[in-house]
This record gives C-alpha cells, structure tokens and sequence, in this order.
C-alpha cells in the first residue's frame, strides 16, 4: 500500500504516501523519502504528482543527498577535470564554504526559493555587506543558480535560485548601487600624464616601474594582468605607429604566467591601442638603466620583463613582475599630484584607466567600434555594455548648450 494513515509516531493522524519506484537500468528499487499530507485525497494527489516526476526522469537519488555534499562533488569535479581558471576556483572554493556554514544538513529536496532567500538576507545582515550586482552574496548567488540549473526536471521543478535574485530577495531600498569606476577627463588625464612625467626618474629604477606601469596603463587601457606580463619583445617599433604586441597575462594568484590572454587560446595575440612617440623614447631610455641596474645586481631578467620588479631583490632574482597593489597605490599618489577628486561612490584602480579609454573610444566622432573593441581586447558586445560610458567632456558641452537655450 502507497497510502496509509499513520497511527503513531511524529505523523500521527497524517497521511503517508510512499512510492516505489525501481532503476530503468540496474531494476533496483529506488528509496524516496515518503511524504504527508492531512487529508488522503491530498495524499492521492501527492502519489500521482511523485509518480508523473519518476516517469518524467525526476531523480530521487539525487534529491535525498545533501546539498553541500552535492555542491562540493560539483566543484571538485570540475576542478579535476581542468574547467577553471586559478580565480575561478578561488571563487567557487569561497561558495563552497560558504554554503557548508549556512546550509548544514540541508537535503536537495528541501532547496527552495524561500530558503535561498533566507540564507541571502542573512548572510547580508551577519556580514555588514551589500547587496549589489559585484557583492560577495551575488557571486554565490550566481554559482548556486548555476549549479542547480541542470538539475531543473530532473530534482527540481524549478531552479531554487531565481533570475536576478537580488531584485527578488531584496528591496529596492535595500539594494546599494554598484560603484563606478572614475573616468578621467580631458584636464585630468593631462594633468596625470604631467604628474608622472614631472615624478618620473629614469635613473632611479626601482622607484620608475610602477610609474611606467601607470603610464602605459593611461595610453593603452590594458588590463593589469597584461601590463604585468610586457615584454621588451612585445614592443612593435617598426610600423607606422608603435604599439605592443601581446598573448599573456599575469597570474597574481599562482605567481606565473597564464600562458594566455583572458579568455583566449594559447597562441593567440593582439595588438594594443598605439602609444606616444614620448613614452617609447622613456621605454628605450628604461631599457638601458634596467639593464645595467640588472647587471650590477647580478640578476638576469628571465622573462625579460618591462615592468619587472626591482624592489625586491628576491623577486626580480625570480622573474616577478610588479603587482597590481604598487601598480594601484603609485595610481593613488600621482592622483593626488593630479588633483584628481575621486568621488565617494567611485572606485580609482588601474581599471580605472581602461574604463577612461573605452569611454574615450566610444566617445570619438567616426570611431570605428569593432577596432577599438578589438584593441582593448573584447567582444563588441562587452565593449559597448561594459566599458563605454558617458564622456565627461561630452557631458559637460551638452549640459552647457543646454543651458544656453534657457
């Protein structure tokens, strides 16, 4: 009998319905957790619901392991089986965790929108975050709708993570609005550039290359990672006008090479948007104090980087190029030379200069958009959703042929 009436026990009145199905293949009966209902024409309709799943493909194995067991069987797997990036695996790792401490115990089938709403609030209030589109929370968020979204029909009749969780677990008045990045005008991204030049002493080495890095930065709105990966060879002086040629990619996290670029196969290359005849002639002059710098050290240059370390002698006896964090910080000081305000809700990171030149780029009358696109090293999809924003400069003129119409 698939439906009886408990007499005893923590479900006493209740009724039970049972079902049992076997494995298409193997013939082995398959366990199912039995549920309860008050009424046994609730219970009928329960058992023929279950029934429909099972004929369906529903995959009751599954459904009764625990979710953290399942989520960590997940990443594992892909990790092994080489699916991810270095960053990429530090990220789910943290998801990993995460859900571990907040969803102890918790069975597959009890996954569900409430509770994944619950554990986001809390996770918010415990933690004094935010809830916003790059907060740590969305990034969970993201991995667990991932993770479920195969298993929807086959565990779940829905995804437990819905789309765009945020605006369904949170107020809109609960919700902080995603911090830009600054965008440099056409004053502050002269008045950065003289900061550096006046800053900048090719005869002091070690105190020239996070200078260098931020200036290179400014004319070609590089990654960061790929700032950190230049070398001498990537620099193109034979064409019409001078650029760098470049196919890898710092890896901060492991301490090498990516062998890559982001997101590209091995091999592949680009060039970078063309830089000034001023900073390839302090490049040449670089090149030479680097070298004999190099030299009176005793330290050969590995991977003949641009930017390599000279700070430390241990890193530069390794081949470490210069991090992103000096990168960052020497951005700070020169913008304080500047006299660049940074506003509140505004990031200022070397991402900041990449941002500054997409937005240039989109900006430019007769630009042609799948070469800048190009350029910077993205689709140009990417590049008109994420890094084009409104030009300060362009800004302004509209604001003031506005006002001259009042």
């Amino acid at each position: 009998m698939t439906i009886k009436k408990m007499t005893t026990g923590k479900y006493k009145g209740k009724w039970q319905v049972r079902i049992q199905p076997t494995n298409r293949v193997t013939k082995e009966r398959i366990n199912v957790t039995p549920l309860y209902a008050s009424t046994k024409r609730e219970a009928a309709k329960i058992e023929h619901k279950m029934w429909n799943e099972y004929n369906a493909g529903f995959d009751f194995e599954t459904s009764k392991h625990m979710f953290t067991d399942e989520f960590d069987r997940y990443v594992n797997k892909r990790i092994k089986d080489g699916y991810w990036s270095d960053n990429t695996i530090k990220a789910w790792n943290y998801s990993n965790r995460i859900f571990k401490q907040y969803f102890k115990d918790v069975k597959m089938t009890d996954m569900n929108q409430d509770l994944v709403r619950e554990f986001s609030r809390k996770f918010v209030a415990e933690h004094n975050a935010s809830a916003s589109k790059d907060s740590v929370i969305a990034k969970c968020l993201t991995h667990m709708r991932k993770f479920f979204k195969p298993l929807v029909g086959k565990c779940f009749n829905e995804n437990p993570v819905p789309e765009r969780p945020l605006q369904q677990f949170f107020r809109t008045d609960e919700l902080a609005s995603q911090h830009q990045y600054h965008l440099l005008n056409d004053s502050e991204y002269s008045a950065l550039k003289e900061a550096i030049l006046n800053s900048l002493n090719i005869c002091n080495p070690t105190k020239s290359v996070s200078k260098l890095a931020v200036w290179i930065g400014l004319e070609t709105g590089m990654r960061p990672q790929e700032i950190q990966a230049l070398k001498w060879d990537n620099l193109v002086l034979d064409d019409v006008n001078p650029y760098f040629i470049i196919n890898d990619s710092w890896n901060g996290t492991a301490g090498k090479l990516n062998g890559h670029l982001k997101s590209r196969k091995m091999g592949e290359f680009r060039k970078t948007l063309p830089i000034s005849k001023e900073l390839v002639e302090t490049l040449s002059e670089f090149k030479d104090v680097q070298k004999a710098y190099l030299q009176s050290k005793q330290i050969e240059n590995k991977c003949n980087f641009i930017l390599l370390n000279l700070n430390n002698y241990q890193k530069a006896s390794s081949g470490i190029p210069v991090n992103q964090h000096r990168m960052n910080d020497m951005l700070h000081k020169l913008g304080e030379l500047a006299n660049i305000k940074i506003l509140p809700n505004e990031k200022w990171s070397m991402y900041s200069l990449r941002h500054s030149a997409a937005t240039k780029l989109g900006n430019t009358p007769k630009m042609s958009y799948p070469w800048a696109a190009s350029r910077l090293g993205h689709t140009l999809a990417q590049f008109m959703k994420t890094y084009v924003h409104v030009d300060k400069d362009i800004d302004l003129n509209m604001e003031n042929k506005w006002l001259v119409q009042q």
